[in-house]
């Protein structure tokens, strides 16, 4: 076997942007990083896919412009890239098709929030607050874990925020006696986990839903904006990048890596392993059995990985003031559980959908998703299922059309469509699900980390992005940063 004569302080395994983005923040600490890449591009499973003058991007959230008090503007500033961006003005808008005529607006900001809520439902200002408060609280416990504190410190500064982590939205929503219109405003949000409010774990949920209403970023140009900035960086700060070098393996020696091998013969040694892949892709598909612990490899097998996404990515061919369809992310319900992929491709049942309007670069995009809980792969696996996605995408377009009341079908230039079949092949997870773990209490930030501790993970291998300790949020960048300084400081 070959060697690489060189050792790395950090050997980051994929081109994603939680992998990007800890490359980068690693190489201005001053630390040797290697950064291995499968493909020919960066993004992970959001790599561009352009068609004609279009740049389609499968990422079905939004960029959070500040999480956990972190800004992606000071992110972008950090990480010295000179990026045109837009925050939004409206948080997102809701629209029913059961015929009760719901269309609603929500603005950014908590005291737009506040004053938009309390205008549709009066009777919930009581209770929303109590929501609000208790979410602050989360924020502030979240807050404290990611900057390092032990769960025991957290345990005892925000006794709310441990109790929480046990229960799910609609729980909570009940201690407070939440009213029934305001739960449907204030659970749009449910649709980006694929879990009903009765399964979302409310601490999860409050985070997204709060780091939504402060604003959504939007690379004026797209996310792949960023992620080419930041392989630059990587490259100006001294880092190391091989693309189309597959790792094999992860090598471990008395419980700890050490390093890695290469499909071109390669084994290259650090002192530390980050990915985006799961742990359970990481300690099943890279790592010898016979050095992990049954406990270990039976408590990240447990772990379920969140549901399947579609999404119908439009290239439009005019404006949406033309068109007249207000460019902010739409949730299309009636509410009812989302289990219905076998019904929509035979024709029956419908879909909660979202639909997200933006404009990139002067290119009008609508991208349209929907999430199941069933393992839709199972629906995507005969030799018909490029039938079926040309069929269930043509009902999708048609219950969008007739919500939004527009015919968009007539104005599109390009478009692609990314199914669970497309995602199993660019994600390395379960069923292709490219959202990382479930977002039940199971899988409450608190509660994992609990677990963690008493799990015998191998302690020098990190997951980060979506599969990392922070995720569910779609905040890969801000999230990666924070889990790079805490592996940092603890060396």
């Amino acid at each position: 076997m070959k060697t690489d004569v060189e050792k790395f302080d950090m050997i980051i395994i994929g081109a994603g942007s939680g992998c990007l983005s800890s490359a980068l923040f690693a190489c201005q600490k001053g630390k040797k990083v290697l950064l291995l890449e499968k493909s020919n591009r960066v993004g992970g499973y959001n790599a561009v896919h352009r068609v004609g003058r279009f740049s389609f991007e499968p990422n079905s959230r939004g960029i959070p412009s500040d999480f956990l008090g972190e800004k992606m503007s000071d992110y972008l500033l950090d990480a010295k890239l000179d990026i045109t961006f837009t925050v939004s003005k409206n948080a997102y808008r809701i629209i029913s098709t059961d015929g009760n005529g719901r269309d609603h607006v929500l603005p950014v900001g908590i005291d737009n929030y506040k004053k938009s809520l309390f205008g549709l439902c009066p009777e919930c200002e009581d209770s929303f607050s109590k929501f609000l408060e208790l979410g602050q609280i989360v924020e502030q416990g979240a807050k404290a874990l990611s900057q390092g504190k032990s769960v025991y410190e957290v345990k005892k500064e925000f006794p709310d925020y441990v109790r929480a982590s046990t229960y799910t939205l609609e729980e909570v929503e009940e201690v407070y006696d939440m009213p029934k219109k305001a739960r449907e405003i204030i659970n749009a949000y449910w649709h980006d986990f694929g879990k009903t409010p009765d399964k979302l774990d409310f601490c999860t949920y409050v985070l997204y839903f709060l780091s939504n209403i402060k604003g959504t970023f939007r690379p004026d140009l797209g996310r792949a904006d960023i992620d080419v900035g930041l392989l630059q960086s990587i490259f100006e700060n001294g880092g190391r990048v091989l693309l189309n070098t597959k790792v094999t393996k992860i090598l471990v020696q008395d419980g700890k890596a050490y390093g890695v091998t290469t499909d071109d013969g390669y084994t290259y040694h650090a002192d530390m392993i980050i990915s985006d892949l799961s742990y359970a892709v990481l300690y099943n598909k890279f790592m010898d059995a016979n050095e992990i612990s049954e406990k270990t490899l039976s408590a990240v097998n447990s772990a379920k990985n969140a549901p399947d996404v579609y999404t119908i990515c439009l290239g439009l061919n005019a404006g949406f003031e033309e068109l007249g369809l207000l460019p902010v992310k739409t949730f299309i319900y009636p509410y009812c559980e989302n289990d219905l992929l076998a019904n929509a491709l035979n024709g029956d049942g419908v879909m909660p959908l979202s639909v997200d309007l933006t404009v990139e670069n002067g290119l009008y995009y609508a991208k349209i998703t929907a999430v199941f809980n069933s393992n839709a792969l199972k629906y995507f696996n005969s030799v018909d299922y490029k039938k079926q996605e040309s069929a269930l995408t043509q009902k999708i377009l048609e219950r969008v059309e007739f919500a939004l009341k527009v015919d968009l079908r007539s104005h599109i230039e390009e478009y692609a469509v990314f199914s669970p079949v497309t995602y199993a092949k660019r994600v390395s997870t379960l069923g292709g699900s490219p959202l990382g773990l479930e977002a039940t209490p199971f899988n409450s930030l608190i509660n994992r980390l609990a677990r963690e501790n008493k799990e015998d993970r191998i302690p020098n291998v990190f997951s980060v992005g979506e599969n990392g300790l922070l995720n569910f949020l779609g905040a890969d960048y801000l999230t990666s940063k924070m889990i790079i300084k805490n592996v940092l400081s603890e060396q």
